[in-house]
């Protein structure tokens, strides 16, 4: 049994949903229209923004969102294995839409397609489902984003947790564009009361460590 989680006051609650489904052509169809939509608005600079300015790897933004998608799913769909399934369909889809031609679409193998960073964030998401499970899930996120940058070496945590709290408005939007392809609304996150806590924290204690990446989604 899964739960699509909303937040009412500071606490995150379950409603309970009946058996796993499927996903249907149309509503992966109307998810990568989504995703479509969003990687030009973050190529644009538009999503994602950091202290006003644009992310500069916006392939890592894709990653944060099919991640924020497999969250929605796996949710929605009360099966993170169908998710998973679902989320390599729409990838096909997705890389169609970008142009890449059907001869090169047919080499890729949706079943080798590299997904070890979204099932992370799944994962922590229903490790942490208890309690705010948004906050871990950006913290990762902007782990990811962060790595690579030596600059960034002695202010990492805080470098961290600062992004995170920056991801969370547009990460949020498409977990409740995804949830709703399904017939499915959720409370918009107290953001402010989310930020306060996530303040609070103690220091090294708000950003997970990025696994270290060495491929990314198979591509030809």
């Amino acid at each position: 049994m899964g739960t699509i989680l909303v937040e009412t006051g500071s606490i995150w609650r379950r409603i309970f949903l009946l058996d796993p489904v499927t996903a249907s052509e149309e509503q992966k169809a109307g998810l990568v229209r989504v995703l479509r939509s969003r990687y030009h608005k973050v190529c644009a600079g538009e999503l994602y923004r950091i202290d006003g300015q644009p992310l500069r790897a916006p392939t890592e933004a894709i990653t944060l969102d099919t991640g924020m998608v497999l969250i929605g799913m796996s949710e929605c769909l009360r099966s993170s294995s169908e998710a998973e399934k679902a989320l390599r369909d729409i990838f096909m889809m997705f890389f169609a839409g970008l142009g890449i031609s059907r001869e090169i679409c047919k080499k890729i193998d949706r079943s080798e397609l590299d997904l070890r960073q979204q099932l992370k964030m799944l994962s922590l998401w229903t490790r942490c489902r208890q309690n705010a499970p948004l906050m871990p899930v950006l913290n990762f996120a902007a782990a990811l984003l962060c790595r690579g940058e030596p600059q960034l070496h002695e202010t990492r945590p805080q470098t961290i947790a600062r992004m995170a709290r920056a991801l969370m408005p547009d990460a949020w939007t498409i977990y409740s564009k995804t949830v709703s392809f399904f017939g499915y609304t959720v409370d918009e996150p107290r953001i402010p009361y989310v930020l306060e806590s996530h303040r609070r924290s103690p220091p090294g204690q708000g950003a997970p460590e990025a696994e270290p990446v060495h491929e990314r989604l198979l591509s030809a």
